[in-house]
């Protein structure tokens, strides 16, 4: 029998939200310690609050028990793709730090998604100014693949900034827009992730503006 822990609590509730949570963000919500959160996973693992693998983890049958009898129904449901479970893992793993400062609404819990139909997948979620109400849009970049095609891959990627930018260009919310306009508009701040150099400078050499108040582009390398 294991005793849940708050850092446990928080784990499960992230868990519901998300869907699953990589190594990376499993490690943070521990502190950041370097052996106790693979133990404390095994244990969770153990007693069948978790289920996972080498690269994440996702509610088990207790884990669901334990959120129920506190309230929280609302969990999210996971796909068997691969792919889908990564872009699960990388958006909590985005988002879950800035749960102290920013109110984190991920993909699927904004409304008016579909208005970003194009970018969907490449568009993370929106976070939301605790203290001054400022909210961001998130999208991801991805990284650039290398090998004997790079130059093949360079123009798909450029491509597909390409296609980002012109998407938050259409939501851009501009001062000057009529109201009419404004009304369909509502994106006005913007961070960008890029996930390796290589793409953060892809970025910058076909940067235009994008027509909002603060535009962030961070680099945060893929594992």
């Amino acid at each position: 029998m294991i005793y849940l822990q708050e850092r446990d609590k928080k784990l499960l509730k992230m868990m519901a939200v998300y869907g699953i949570l990589n190594n990376k963000t499993i490690t943070r919500i521990y502190d950041n310690k370097a052996v106790y959160p693979k133990h404390r996973k095994k244990a969770l693992a153990d007693e069948k609050y978790i289920i996972k693998n080498n690269k994440y983890a996702y509610l088990g049958v207790k884990g669901k028990r334990y959120l129920e009898s506190v309230g929280i129904f609302d969990i999210k449901q996971i796909s068997g793709s691969k792919y889908a479970r990564q872009r699960l893992g990388k958006i909590s793993e985005v988002l879950v730090p800035l749960d102290n400062i920013y109110d984190c609404f991920p993909s699927w819990k904004i409304k008016d998604v579909n208005k970003l139909a194009d970018r969907k997948l490449q568009f993370y979620g929106e976070v939301r100014n605790k203290i001054n109400g400022n909210e961001y849009y998130i999208y991801n970049l991805g990284t650039l693949k290398q090998g004997k095609n790079v130059y093949s891959h360079i123009k798909v990627k450029i491509s597909y900034i390409k296609h980002i930018r012109e998407e938050i260009v259409q939501n851009a919310l501009i001062e000057d827009d009529s109201k009419d306009i404004r009304e369909n508009r509502k994106i006005e701040r913007v961070i960008l992730l890029a996930g390796d150099s290589l793409t953060m400078r892809l970025y910058k050499s076909t940067l235009d503006s994008l027509g909002v108040k603060e535009l962030y582009c961070l680099l945060q390398m893929e594992e």
